[in-house]
């Protein structure tokens, strides 16, 4: 099993010292990218990348800066955000960190597909960013790369990643491709919502159950529980792993939490 999360918007210096680093699969296609974005001015970035002056100036100066052959920082310990403060792999040991290696990818708009200890270097491009590449945005850019990249072995995907980024493989899914889905609800205002902010957590706190479990089957994960989400068998189907925050009305779950 393969799980997937989206990537943060920020990247700052790593939390942890990563055993080792690898080389992005899509580093040419990153490039080409870069040298796209590094015609646009610091105020141009500010309308195409939705960024403040300051964040825009950042972006430019990083892609300005950008150098393909430069070792970079393990992805996995570089983005932060929600998800991966509660990955929290920073405190990974080496075999936590072989064991995602194998088993996690992380998408990303401008490096397409990530392994954990794969070096990058500081960028803002989210991948449904309004940049053009000829006639193509983001997406086609993309096409079917990220998607084979991700099922070539053949194994099951654990998708925790955002529609945002999910949108980059699941339209090319094949019969035989297995996909498991993970949906986390909250009962709010008398009906089952999405919160964003709990359910990136929620991601993150899977990946790192997985992880440090060194769980391969998705059902194995139907045990998972955090901050009062549990397994929904009702709800779930072979495709689609539901939890729901426990201390919902009963008579709304009928009973179930």
């Amino acid at each position: 099993m393969i799980a997937v999360l989206s990537p943060a918007k920020r990247l700052l210096p790593p939390t942890g010292s990563a055993p080792y680093l690898t080389r992005p699969v899509f580093l040419q296609e990153a490039q080409t990218l870069v040298e796209l974005l590094r015609e646009n001015s610091p105020w141009q970035l500010e309308t195409l990348l939705r960024a403040n002056a300051k964040l825009a100036m950042e972006a430019y100066l990083a892609y300005q800066d950008f150098d393909p052959e430069a070792a970079g920082s393990a992805a996995m310990l570089t983005f932060h955000g929600l998800v991966f403060d509660h990955l929290a792999a920073a405190d990974f040991s080496s075999e936590d960190f072989d064991f995602a290696q194998a088993h996690l990818r992380l998408c990303s708009g401008l490096y397409g597909l990530l392994r954990p200890a794969d070096g990058i270097l500081p960028y803002r491009l989210d991948l449904n960013n309004k940049l053009r590449i000829g006639k193509k945005n983001l997406y086609a850019f993309w096409g079917e790369k990220i998607y084979r990249s991700l099922f070539e072995t053949g194994e099951v995907i654990l998708n925790l990643a955002s529609g945002e980024y999910s949108r980059s493989f699941l339209p090319y899914l094949r019969p035989q491709d297995r996909v498991v889905n993970c949906v986390f609800l909250t009962y709010k205002r008398g009906k089952l919502a999405t919160i964003v902010t709990d359910a990136k957590a929620a991601r993150g706190e899977m990946a790192r159950m997985m992880i440090k479990e060194r769980i391969t089957d998705a059902q194995d994960l139907r045990h998972f529980c955090w901050n009062g989400f549990a397994y929904s068998e009702t709800r779930s189907t072979e495709q689609t792993m539901v939890f729901i925050r426990d201390g919902s009305p009963a008579a709304f779950f009928n009973g179930e939490t």
